[in-house]
């Protein structure tokens, strides 16, 4: 039977961008090893970096917003059909496959 030996990897960056990510790993109860090698991994089955580059603060700050909205609507009696629901969230620019939901 082979045996697999670990090998080192030693890179540069800056001592904020590791004292951030060693805080946040640290919540999640990882150590920066393991999450490099999660993260090595990840390259290795997806042949791709593992990264989703979009920017989900504006997406998540906008349909915060559209509940607010529909929350206010509810108490005023503002009502949509299900056709302008789906209607609204597509204008609003969110990719949202409105078919998985849509009774027809």
């Amino acid at each position: 039977m082979a045996t697999v030996k670990d090998t080192r990897i030693s890179f540069r960056t800056n001592r904020e961008l590791r004292d951030n990510a060693s805080e946040i790993l640290d919540r999640l109860q990882l150590d920066m090893s393991t999450a490099l090698n999660i993260f090595l991994g990840q390259i290795v089955e997806k042949e791709t970096l593992p990264l989703d580059f979009s920017n989900r603060k504006k997406e998540l700050a906008l349909l915060e917003k559209m509940l607010d909205e529909a929350e206010a609507d509810i108490h005023t009696g503002r009502v949509y059909s299900l056709d302008d629901a789906f209607q609204k969230v597509a204008e609003s620019g969110i990719k949202y496959d409105t078919t998985r939901h849509h009774p027809n």
